[in-house]
């Protein structure tokens, strides 16, 4: 439990420093937006069902994981996932 803390105020203060930054450079404000708009097309129920269908759960996490060490929980809502998906990145975070 302890150690779920620290990594919430870590996530929590990488997601200020975003905003902050974001905030003072216009261009990082695009590129966060890019980045938002990345993560809804990836987490749409369309391109999960289709990511799902071809097998493509690796690739799936790669998406989620590129945007989440990007942005964060800003950017990628977990909640989102399909089941089938989230199974996997519970398997990718046992790996860790």
């Amino acid at each position: 439990m302890h150690r779920q803390g620290h990594q919430a105020q870590r996530e929590h203060e990488r997601q200020e420093h975003h905003t902050v930054n974001a905030e003072r450079c216009p261009a990082r404000a695009i590129n966060q937006n890019l980045q938002k708009q990345m993560a809804r097309k990836s987490q749409s129920d369309r391109f999960q069902e289709v990511t799902q269908q071809l097998g493509g759960q690796y690739l799936y996490n790669a998406i989620r994981m590129q945007l989440k060490h990007a942005g964060g929980a800003a950017i990628w809502e977990a909640s989102k996932d399909r089941p089938v998906l989230q199974a996997n990145k519970a398997h990718l975070q046992k790996m860790k």
